[in-house]
Formats: C-alpha cells, sequence, structure tokens
C-alpha cells in the first residue's frame, strides 16, 4: 500500500478507468482521514462528463479514508467494484461513497457487474444523486452476506430526494444487505 491515497484523480473533463486495484492505502498517520483506495473528482466549475469505472476494480482495506470517494458533475458508472474493510474508528470511510448532485445535475448513477461491500466502517455502498439510480438485471450488490461480513452503517444507502425530474431507483438484480449496523437497505 501507499502511504496517502492510491489513486488520486481531479480534472475538469471525463474520468474513465479500467480493472483498478487499490488497495491496503493510507499507511501513513499523517494523511488523516483523507487517504482513499481511490479518490476521483470532476465536479469543478464548468467541468465536463462523468466518471466511468469498468472491467474489475476492487478497493479494499484502506485504513483511513474510504475505498473508493467520487465526486462528479455527471454520470457516474461502475462495474464490478469489491470495496470492503475500508476505514477504522480513528479514520472512517466507506466502501464507496458516490456523490453527483453538484451544480444541480439531474445525471444517473449506473451499477452494473458484480458488486461486494463488507466490513466496511462507515457504509458499504452510499449514493447520493439528483438522477436514477440503475442497477440492471446482471447487477448484484451485496453488503453484508453473513455474521461478521456487514458494516458499521448501512450495507447500501441510495437517496436521490433531491431530484426535480422524479428518478428512480432501480435494484433489479440478485442483491444481498444483511448483518449491517443500522439497515441492509436504505
Amino acid at each position: 500500500g501507499n502511504y496517502y491515497s492510491g489513486l488520486y484523480v481531479n480534472s475538469r473533463g471525463a474520468i474513465s478507468a479500467n480493472n483498478i486495484s487499490a488497495n491496503n492505502n493510507g499507511q501513513g498517520a499523517a494523511c488523516g482521514a483523507q487517504c482513499h483506495g481511490a479518490y476521483l473528482q470532476n465536479n469543478f466549475a464548468l467541468s465536463t462528463g462523468g466518471i466511468t469505472l469498468s472491467g474489475t476494480n476492487a478497493f479494499n482495506s484502506n485504513t483511513r479514508g474510504s475505498g473508493l470517494f467520487a465526486y462528479s458533475n455527471g454520470v457516474i458508472s461502475f462495474n464490478c467494484i469489491t470495496a470492503s474493510g475500508n476505514g477504522a474508528a480513528a479514520t472512517p470511510g466507506y466502501g464507496a461513497y458516490i456523490n453527483n448532485t453538484f451544480n444541480s445535475s439531474a445525471a444517473d448513477v449506473l451499477i452494473s457487474g458484480a458488486n461486494t461491500f463488507n466490513n466496511n466502517y462507515l457504509s458499504g455502498l452510499y449514493v447520493v444523486t439528483n438522477g436514477a439510480v440503475d442497477g440492471s438485471t446482471s447487477t448484484s450488490i451485496t453488503a453484508g452476506n453473513g455474521a461478521g461480513s456487514g458494516n458499521g452503517g448501512y450495507g447500501a444507502y441510495f437517496d436521490n430526494s433531491g431530484s426535480l425530474v422524479n428518478a428512480g431507483i432501480d435494484l433489479a438484480g440478485d442483491n444481498t444487505f444483511n448483518y449491517n449496523y443500522l439497515s441492509g437497505l436504505k
């Protein structure tokens, strides 16, 4: 692992990545709670494009922050994420924190493939959007799948209550939300 974040990207354009492995980062005490497995940000003024993670992506055991932290003005699309064992008491973190509510954006969050979020200090998957959340029928989300695998917050949290277009949340695939401290799905 790295002393700070494994991957840190600030861009005014689209961010696209494939097959990321960002594990065991944030090993240095000086980084505080801001050392994530991957930090992706393109929500700046005049930024265009979204964030796309394709392939198989791993964000595990990042002790001083979240596995994946993504801020965007555009659509955030991710595939096959495993984000487990992130954060600690002094430096809490999510498995994946996804937020594209900036600049009144109504951009969607698209989820595909098999996704696993277990044993994170806060919630496993935390999504805040003004658009729709689309988890197609070929999608699975597992957030707590047995005793000792739950998350410290929600298994998965989805909030698009700020939507001005009455966007929906569709989790049509096989999904499991068990053994989480708060609730499995909110």
